[in-house]
Formats: C-alpha cells, sequence, structure tokens
C-alpha cells in the first residue's frame, strides 16, 4: 500500500514537472510594406503560443509570451497601424492623404504595442 502512495506521488510531481516545461512561446519575423509610404519593415508574429501551466505547488500561473504586443504592427516612419491583413490592403490617393493627416500629430511622439 505505501508503494503505491509513492507512485502516486512521484507521478503527480513528474506531471507537474512536465506541465510546467510545456509552456512555449515562438514566434518568427515578417517583412511588412506599408500601404501609406511603401516602406518595408521586419516585424514579428506569434508561431506557437501556451496559456496554461502550473508551479511546483500546484498553483497555475497563466499565460505567458508577447501575443498581444505581436498582433498589432506599426510601420516605424509613418506610423501607421493595425493588423498584419491591413498591410495587405491597397487604399486610394484621397484616403492616403487622410490617413496621412491623421497620423501628422504623432509623427512626433515614440511608439510601442501599447500605443
Amino acid at each position: 500500500m505505501k508503494i503505491r502512495k509513492w507512485i502516486v506521488v512521484i507521478l503527480l510531481f513528474m506531471s507537474n514537472l512536465y506541465t510546467k516545461e510545456a509552456n512555449a512561446f515562438t514566434s518568427f519575423p515578417i517583412t511588412l510594406k506599408c500601404p501609406i509610404d511603401g516602406d518595408t519593415f521586419t516585424t514579428y508574429v506569434t508561431g506557437s503560443y501556451s496559456t496554461f501551466g502550473s508551479f511546483k505547488d500546484f498553483q497555475k500561473d497563466g499565460a505567458i509570451g508577447n501575443l498581444y504586443s505581436n498582433m498589432i504592427h506599426a510601420c516605424p516612419s509613418c506610423k501607421y497601424a493595425g493588423y498584419q491583413d491591413y498591410f495587405a490592403t491597397t487604399f486610394s490617393d484621397g484616403v492616403i492623404k487622410e490617413i496621412v493627416n491623421i497620423l501628422a500629430d504623432y509623427h512626433d511622439q515614440p511608439h510601442n504595442e501599447f500605443q
């Protein structure tokens, strides 16, 4: 009976170690062309992402990685920002002028994934 208890404890401990090792985040670079000014730049998108895991005391821990900051991309020269698909959009000259006017107020401000 004691051996069964120890086997259960060892299996629980080992499964918890495996769960902790299973958390992962990968990303890979892509090159985007800005539809506003034609600038090309490299940014990162999420490859895989884990949202579960637990500490050694079985307490659950949360998501890891940069999922949200890798979803929105911004052109470093004109500050146009959006999802990856937005950079495949073709705008008319009138719309480009409107967007440039809107972005002009933010041109001298630093930007990151939160802004």
